[in-house]
């Protein structure tokens, strides 16, 4: 007996379109939720110019884990890497509108979770950045290149973050608010054997364009100065000097800061 072909009908059409579009967006999803890690690395690898090296990455896009290293480019040394593994993981949640939220820890640098929360049909400001403290030893700025890798700093950082916010829509990504303070405490470097040459404070704000200003809390090298983000790279003016009793011994760090003038040296970064 020959089958009856079904009649063809619009609301068979409607059905047979929203299949289909169900299918592709479950692969699409399926695609993302579980896009490797490693993936993740190289996109973001490329995006900091090969300057944040993203090694031994293993999970997906929405957990996983690496460990971070910094390179001053392909003519510097070695990479350092930073101490720890970083940890991440992203969740959507429901909190009056969808919710995507992303969580960082590193027991070895951060003292608790860093959570960064968006909410894409929330009016502006649509993002927040949970506060957070970070230590680290200021090793890693050899990464940085000159006069960084030349001075070989040792020293202690403290870096204690207040709530950040923004927006982050069709026109980018923007920040609205924010404050930092980042401690350097103990500081030595490798061209004198004086040790601490200082303990410095440096002031961070968000608040439209990037700024930050540098002041000296107490120590024989002293150290003032601001800055800024261009849009391309951090800018710094300010001077160093050192006092009476240590200005023999430190000449040589000081010649290696900045142009001389005079018993200071000029810091234009």
């Amino acid at each position: 007996m020959t089958p009856v072909a079904r009649p063809f009908t619009p609301l068979r059409l409607l059905w047979q379109l929203a299949w289909v579009v169900c299918v592709l967006l479950g692969a699409a999803f399926a695609a993302i939720r579980w896009w490797p890690a490693h993936g993740l690395g190289q996109h973001l690898e490329r995006a900091t110019q090969h300057r944040l090296l993203w090694e031994h990455t293993s999970g997906h896009l929405w957990q996983g884990q690496t460990q971070l290293a910094l390179s001053g480019g392909p003519t510097s040394g070695p990479p350092l890497r930073l101490p720890g593994t970083w940890h991440w993981q992203l969740q959507w949640q429901w909190q009056n509108g969808p919710l995507l939220a992303v969580t960082v820890h590193n027991p070895q640098v951060l003292q608790a979770p860093w959570v960064w929360q968006w909410q894409p049909l929330k009016p502006s400001p649509n993002w927040t950045l949970s506060p957070s403290q970070w230590r680290l030893q200021a090793d890693w700025m050899q990464a940085l290149g000159a006069p960084w890798d030349t001075l070989a700093l040792q020293a202690t950082m403290r870096l204690q973050t207040q709530a950040w916010q923004g927006d982050l829509n069709g026109s980018g990504f923007r920040t609205l608010g924010g404050q930092a303070d980042l401690y350097v405490d103990d500081v030595g470097a490798a061209l004198v054997p004086l040790r601490p040459l200082g303990h410095y404070h440096v002031a961070l704000s968000l608040d439209g364009q990037p700024r930050f200003v540098l002041r000296t809390t107490s120590g024989p090298l002293l150290l003032q100065g601001q800055g800024h983000w261009d849009g391309q790279r951090l800018r710094f003016q300010g001077w160093a000097r050192a006092d009476a009793a240590q200005a023999n011994l430190l000449q040589p760090l000081l010649g290696a800061l900045g142009q001389r003038q005079g018993q200071q040296a000029s810091l234009n970064w």
